[in-house]
């Protein structure tokens, strides 16, 4: 039987409660260091979500400006395949000739009216330049849903010679809009529409 005098009790005792009390250090640092450790994820999630947020705004930009630029290329040029001696007033010219009609598979021009069917909303440029034979005289409309939005006047005089009417527009228009060329409504038109090897009379257009 082991005895332990009252001596030898208090040291163990002292002993014991340095060691407690060095566990219960050793535990409330580990606690505060614990929380520090939540603390600095907190923080650091929030940093990831504005930073991801950050992210966003910065790439959206670059998706607008970029993606539909190919999908919303809108052109087309077209001739006419012969000339025209008999036209009457307010008569759709058609450009039955087309080299180019880009509409992004929506609406474009057709070669069979001459009407022209906005794809998309936005601005537009058209443009004509007729050909018109000596002893002419005209006016040509540029016209957005039946309304006059450009009218140019040819007059020619005098024997053997021809000359150009050229005419250039920038309008806005929505889609399924449409456009075409016409004779005057009103003012007669007397003498041909020349389109042969030594020129052409050609009708344009483009989205911007």
């Amino acid at each position: 039987m082991i005895c332990y005098s009252n001596a030898t009790l208090d040291e163990l005792e002292s002993r014991m409660n340095v060691k407690f009390q060095n566990m219960d250090a050793l535990l409330r640092e580990q606690n505060e260091r614990i929380r520090n450790l939540e603390n600095t994820e907190n923080i650091q999630k929030v940093e990831i979500i504005e930073l991801t947020g950050e992210l966003d705004k910065r790439l959206l930009p670059i998706n607008i400006s970029t993606t539909p630029t190919s999908s919303r290329t809108v052109a087309f040029y077209a001739q006419m395949s012969k000339s025209d001696s008999n036209m009457g007033q307010h008569q759709t010219l058609v450009f039955d000739v087309v080299k180019t009609n880009i509409n992004g598979g929506n609406g474009g021009y057709s070669a069979f009216s001459g009407i022209f069917t906005f794809p998309f909303d936005g601005i537009y440029v058209f443009t004509i330049s007729l050909r018109i034979k000596s002893q002419s005289f005209g006016s040509y409309v540029i016209t957005k849903n039946g309304d006059s939005e450009g009218t140019f006047v040819g007059i020619l005089e005098g024997a053997n010679v021809h000359s150009q009417v050229a005419g250039t527009i920038v309008i806005t228009a929505s889609q399924g809009d449409i456009v075409f060329v016409k004779t005057h409504p009103t003012l007669s038109h007397k003498g041909e529409v020349v389109n042969d090897a030594n020129g052409e009379s050609t009708f344009t257009g483009w989205l911007i």
